[in-house]
């Protein structure tokens, strides 16, 4: 593990993150940590899926590994580069499905430097998982908001799992 995370300090390329390579990663849940994949994660959970209930809860986003994230207790998420001057990225694609609820809405927005340039709404269903292909470039960083029939909390979170990046400096 230590040597991942002595690899994360090459911030250039290519970047698919499955979340089951997080520097001192605990065996059930806890927030993403800074630095991860290169990036400044806000309000993002990983979860181990074999501690889950499949009979309450759906993660069949899961492309790989164990481990999956959302935002935490349904709260909104960002995730942004960890130096708005130099650093950029862009955001390709990830698998998601709703958590808990079919129809959980997913509002995702692009930002560059705090101004929104990129906007898209999914509506996704527990199964099967969708395949959100994106390709936003140039980005400092972006939102994550959920909602069930226009509620946020526990329960109305998105799984995210494989989300491909590019990152680069200016």
């Amino acid at each position: 593990m230590l040597e991942q995370c002595i690899q994360e300090l090459t911030c250039n390329g290519s970047k698919l993150l499955t979340f089951d390579d997080i520097c001192y990663q605990l065996n059930t849940e806890n927030f993403v940590p800074n630095g991860y994949g290169c990036l400044h994660w806000n309000e993002a959970w990983y979860v181990n899926t074999s501690i889950l209930n499949p009979a309450t809860v759906s993660t069949t986003a899961k492309q790989s590994g164990q481990y999956v994230i959302l935002n935490a207790n349904g709260t909104n998420m960002q995730v942004a580069v960890m130096n708005n001057s130099t650093d950029r990225f862009d955001l390709l694609s990830f698998f998601a499905n709703a958590f808990q609820y079919n129809g959980t809405k997913l509002v995702l927005g692009g930002l560059r430097l705090a101004t929104k340039v990129y906007a898209k709404n999914f509506t996704l269903n527990r199964s099967p998982a969708a395949t959100i292909n994106l390709n936003w470039t140039n980005l400092t960083s972006f939102t994550y908001q959920t909602y069930y029939t226009g509620l946020q909390g526990p329960g109305y979170q998105v799984v995210i799992d494989n989300l491909l990046v590019n990152l680069y400096e200016l």
